[in-house]
């Protein structure tokens, strides 16, 4: 922390304003003390300079009040139209935007996010950044050199005039244990869907009387994530929406390459039910799962092997990568589509959200956007990091029971993404299960495992889905699905292709297939049509008694040739599917 920013923060003091240190939270601009201690006194010099000693704060912050409010511009765009209308800000955002200190006194102005197009305004119970980071002073709010509140544009004022009231939080009963966090956090959904901002929510929050104070750190996680949201905006769509495609021209279903063309009968994704793609990591599940199925389900692309649903809108829930990367595979895998589709991708809507704290916080708070908004399909990356943190007291087996509950509640068709044992990630054959409880396989209905292979260099990753679990149904045979990562002229990602293959092409592979086929395919090709179960175990990588077994099982494909001295020759009756 420099001098220099502290001797703002001092300066800052010293003409009246209250004045905190800041940069704490998930978004490093929260302030580092309970702010609604300093709503109606600011600090004095010896609490700043131990804060300076103790917190060494990043930032510093002011909490703006009846007297003076902030006008936040959060683009550049918003700037330059403000910039012609009040004049030159007092301080430059990091991102481009900027704040306008304006005298307030007798027309307080209340704290309200959204009250215009990328306009907020912090007044009454709000919190303002001002020196430090990134934060740019052009000039400093003094006394007489404050916008006075009606110089402000006709549409701001009017703005405020027709805004909604802010949130209170009503003090009754302390809230009980075991409730406190889905309490806090549907208080934390109301005041959001009103225009609260994170910081707001957060003050709130610690002043709410549980009957065991929650950890300000858990308080801060609700708020964080709630945060992340929309205020409830008059068109009902997430701030994190990536709009792709627009709801019209339906695509012809014609030469489009998909993971069922091998499925067999079956359904990938059972309706209204839980399913898991688990794998180790690098494996390429995530864009698979949440960007290439939720492009074709939301086009109605995907046959009735995926979903009898055939089409609807899809929310991805993700804690482990950010929206630009979304948008970056989104693009690439629409280009590599389009070259294969007859018509347009626009067909229907995939929501983003990317979210920071367990799922715990937040699962009252989905559950009625899905059904505010059809969600038809959830897919959440990854269940690992969902529930990381979430009860660090309790065993892997109550944790995974708690995040089955949760996806029941929610009452749509659900995919989660999850990761193997470190100790499996080097075999060829399938691990069985995910990492981690047992109850992850039992609560599932539907469960697949994705083994990969990619050579070194190789631009594409083949993935051999194995299905593990089928509780609706019988398990499908497993089936292979490569991705294709090409760059453009500069290295950047141009097109993202998918193509359905023969695992028996594969050299890793292909062990994945069951037995009865490799024995099937190696009397066909490598031993000109006959062999012994010697031969056979020899080249398969097994034992006599499997081998042997496993003919005798499959009397329509295998026959006895003949019997010698060095045991049993075999041959095909037919190479049809047994």
């Amino acid at each position: 922390m420099s001098s220099n920013t502290y001797a703002t923060a001092f300066k800052l003091l010293s003409l009246g304003y209250s004045v905190i240190p800041s940069g704490g939270s998930v978004t490093g601009k929260a302030p580092l003390v309970n702010w609604s201690d300093y709503q109606d006194k600011p600090p004095d010099e010896k609490q700043l300079e131990q804060w300076q000693q103790e917190l060494k704060p990043r930032l510093w912050g002011i909490v703006t009040n009846d007297q003076v409010a902030v006008i936040d511009a959060d683009t550049p765009d918003t700037r330059t139209q403000l910039e012609a209308e009040i004049g030159e800000p007092h301080v430059i955002t990091p991102r481009g935007g900027a704040h306008w200190y304006v005298d307030t006194t007798g027309h307080p102005f209340k704290t309200v996010a959204g009250l215009l197009p990328g306009i907020d305004c912090r007044g009454v119970g709000g919190f303002v950044n001002i020196a430090g980071g990134k934060y740019d002073i052009k000039r400093l709010p003094m006394p007489g050199d404050l916008i006075p509140w009606n110089s402000l544009p006709q549409r701001i004022l009017a703005a405020f005039n027709s805004s909604k009231p802010s949130t209170v939080v009503k003090q009754g009963k302390p809230i009980p244990d075991g409730q406190r966090n889905a309490t806090l956090t549907r208080i934390a959904g109301a005041m959001r869907r009103q225009g609260a901002d994170q910081e707001a929510i957060e003050a709130a929050l610690m002043n709410v009387k549980c009957q065991t104070p929650l950890p300000e750190r858990e308080i801060k996680q609700i708020a964080a994530s709630v945060g992340r949201y929309a205020p409830a905006p008059d068109n009902g769509q997430p701030a994190h929406d990536i709009q792709v495609f627009n709801a019209n021209a339906q695509p012809s279903r014609k030469d489009v390459p998909h993971l069922f063309e091998l499925a067999g009968h079956g359904k990938i994704l059972p309706v209204k039910e839980a399913s898991t793609f688990f794998a180790q990591g690098g494996s390429g599940k995530s864009i698979i799962a949440a960007d290439y199925l939720p492009i074709l389900f939301s086009n109605g692309i995907l046959d009735s092997s995926f979903c009898a649903l055939g089409q609807g809108n899809v929310l991805v829930l993700d804690w482990e990568a950010d929206l630009e990367t979304h948008r970056r595979y989104i693009t690439a895998i629409k280009r590599g589509l389009s070259k294969r589709v007859n018509g347009d991708l626009d067909g229907g809507i995939i929501r983003y959200i990317p979210l920071y704290s367990p799922i715990t916080a937040t699962a009252d708070f989905i559950r009625e956007y899905i059904r505010a908004n059809d969600i038809a399909l959830v897919v959440i990356d990854s269940q690992m990091a969902a529930m990381a943190g979430a009860f660090t007291s309790m065993k892997d087996d109550q944790i995974a029971g708690i995040y089955y509950n949760i996806l029941a509640s929610w009452e749509t068709t659900t995919l989660t993404i999850d990761h193997v044992p470190k100790s499996v990630m080097n075999t060829d054959y399938g691990t069985g299960a995910a990492y981690g409880s047992v109850i992850k396989y039992n609560r599932a209905r539907s469960v697949f495992e994705l083994k990969q292979a990619q050579e070194p260099g190789e631009n594409v990753i083949e993935l051999a889905f194995i299905h593990q679990k089928n509780n609706l149904g019988p398990k499908m045979k497993p089936f292979g699905l490569k991705t294709q990562f090409n760059n453009d002229q500069e290295g950047d990602l141009d097109t993202v292709i998918f193509d359905t293959f023969d695992l028996a092409d594969s050299s890793k592979l292909e062990k994945i297939r069951p037995l009865w086929e490799r024995a099937r395919d190696a009397i066909m090709w490598d031993f000109n049509g006959r062999a012994s179960t010697g031969q056979l175990a020899s080249q398969l990588e097994t034992n006599e008694a499997v081998i042997r077994a496993t003919l005798n099982r499959y009397d329509k494909v295998f026959t006895k040739i003949e019997k010698t001295r060095d045991g049993v020759t075999w041959g095909l009756l037919t190479v049809q599917e047994a």
